[in-house]
């Protein structure tokens, strides 16, 4: 099986070519989704691991339609004065082998949902 690896760069050349609303509606697909009570939707609590510089928290997540399930690894520093920024990956999981078939640099896909799920755009689209 092949392994899709998307740099920093990638990410935003692909979310450029959506529009503002198509981001927003589809964050508000996403939330819809996993807010319904029978949805097929999983959101569980993330789990944090303690690092001795690092908290990294660890986030799954699956929707149900269309079908897909990741991990968001976000590792943020235990020291203010640590200004590298906050190192972020999202490992998107094959629904059938559940093996990694991609491994994405989340930190502009985070800033992106962050924003298209805090828009007015998307709480229109449902």
């Amino acid at each position: 099986m092949s392994l899709l690896v998307l740099s920093q760069p990638d990410v935003v050349r692909i979310a450029d070519s959506f529009s503002v609303a198509d981001l927003c509606s589809l964050m508000a697909h996403v939330f819809h989704s996993i807010s319904q009570p029978d949805s097929r939707s999983q959101q569980p609590l993330r789990t944090t691991l303690h690092l001795p510089h690092h908290r990294t928290l660890i986030m799954p997540s699956r929707i149900s339609s269309p079908t897909a399930a990741a991990v968001k690894a976000v590792s943020v520093p235990t020291d203010p004065a640590d200004d590298r920024g906050i190192p972020a990956s999202t490992l998107v999981l094959d629904d059938n082998s559940g093996a990694v078939s991609a491994i994405l640099n989340a930190r502009s896909l985070t800033a992106l949902r962050t924003a298209a799920g805090s828009s007015p755009l998307g709480s229109q689209r449902r």
